[in-house]
């Protein structure tokens, strides 16, 4: 067990300690301990920050009840706290009643279900529930109200939660390495700026991904997509588009609407052709396309080679000489040939 610093402790020590500290009333802004548990104990009772790992543990501790009554903790992490073949230890009993926190991440607990009483942490900003064992959100959730960041990474989410589109602060949603095969629909936000996908099962997107028009990041990388909604183009302040390692032959025309987008990827695809709108796209600082080795060997994955008009070719070098754009090799070598 580490307490943001590399001190291991047993779990009685921890318990032990930390009844202490709480009785206690000297102000402290925040834990840090490294190699040093003398003169600690008077520093806890208005501490902000508390980490607990617990993957060191033969068993899982019970977090103390005198947790509620830190009035100035902001952010909790309770990490790698489950029990072997038993599942997820975690206290939302104790832990949904810190009210004032405004982070919490779980990660790695093997979490099933969170508790509707997730609405009590009505100052909450960031909620990690990285690599658990989640399928769905209770409605609750929506009742965040500053609710910026939720990360789903790794967990057993088959759609989009409904609930998430409800939250009126929330700016990013990472739902990477999940089961989702189907958007059954998409719902609008006008704070959504961070959506990831990436490493999912998706074969396609729904038409209505053109109602989160705020949207400034979107990463469907390492998914079975074959086509892309012409409404793709709708989302005008795009800036970052990954669509690497798919299975897509074209882009829409419309992605020439695109006119803000600064980082393009679409390496490992099977486009071999570009629309001609790309030529739109000034704003480039960063693009990866699906080209051969200046070998003349195939490019990763074996997917076809991408041929590129002289407009196209044109269009990249302005974009290299112009905006400094970041191109890969295999790009540098066709300009200098061109």
């Amino acid at each position: 067990m580490y307490v943001r610093g590399e001190v291991q402790i047993s779990e009685e020590e921890w318990k032990n300690k930390l009844a202490h500290w709480l009785s206690l009333n000297e102000p402290y802004s925040d834990i840090y301990i490294a190699n040093d548990w003398q003169n600690i104990e008077t520093k806890l009772p208005k501490m902000k920050r508390i980490a607990v790992y617990c993957n060191l543990w033969n068993e899982v501790p019970n977090l103390p009840s005198e947790l509620i009554h830190l009035k100035e903790l902001e952010e909790l992490s309770f990490n790698h706290c489950r029990r072997e073949g038993e599942g997820a230890d975690v206290d939302f009993d104790l832990i949904l009643n810190i009210r004032s926190l405004n982070a919490l991440i779980l990660e790695c607990n093997e979490i099933t279900a969170i508790p509707p009483e997730i609405r009590n942490l009505s100052l909450l900003r960031k909620l990690n529930l990285e690599r658990n064992l989640i399928e769905s959100l209770p409605f609750e959730i929506s009742e965040l109200n500053f609710l910026t960041e939720i990360d789903l990474n790794r967990n057993k989410f088959t759609d989009l939660p409904k609930e998430l589109f409800a939250c009126q602060s929330l700016e990013c949603i990472n739902l990477k390495s999940n089961l989702i095969r189907n958007i059954s629909e998409i719902y609008s936000s006008a704070t959504l700026k961070s959506l990831d996908l990436s490493s999912n099962k998706l074969e396609a997107i729904p038409r209505s991904i053109n109602k989160l028009d705020r949207l400034m990041s979107l990463d469907l990388s390492h998914n079975k997509l074959e086509t892309l909604p012409a409404e793709i183009g709708q989302l005008s302040a795009l800036k970052s588009l990954n669509l690497r390692d798919n299975y897509l032959r074209s882009l829409p025309e419309e992605i020439g609407s695109l006119t803000n987008l600064e980082e393009l990827d679409i390496s490992a695809t099977k486009i071999e052709l570009l629309p001609k709108s790309i030529v739109n796209l000034k704003n480039l600082k960063e693009i990866t396309l699906n080209l051969p080795d200046k070998w003349g060997g195939e490019p990763v994955g074996g997917w076809p080679k991408l041929s590129l008009s002289q407009e196209q070719i044109d269009w990249l070098g302005q974009l290299v000489d112009g905006n400094n754009c970041r191109v890969d090799s295999n790009i540098k070598h066709i300009l200098e040939n061109s």
